[in-house]
């Protein structure tokens, strides 16, 4: 978009505008000619999106996760 703004201002300051529109107006519809030479033209229906991959569940060693740091000990109440 910003790309076919700052030609068409380019353009309409050499040619003026009833030039430019002139020019650009029979050829916008070839924007279209990209999606009509795709595949995208022999879609029917909607892919389903693929579920989410199962995420491994942390193994648990000698009574905490691997992977964690232990806990530290509470602070006593004792001042």
């Amino acid at each position: 978009m910003p790309l076919g703004a700052v030609a068409g201002g380019l353009l309409a300051g050499q040619l003026g505008l009833r030039a430019t529109v002139s020019v650009c107006a029979p050829a916008a519809p070839a924007c279209a000619l990209p999606v009509l030479f795709s595949p995208v033209r022999k879609v029917r229906t909607m892919p389903q999106p693929q579920p989410p991959a199962p995420v491994p569940m942390p193994v648990r060693t000698q009574g905490r996760f691997r992977g964690t740091r232990p806990r530290r000990p509470a602070p006593s109440a004792e001042s």
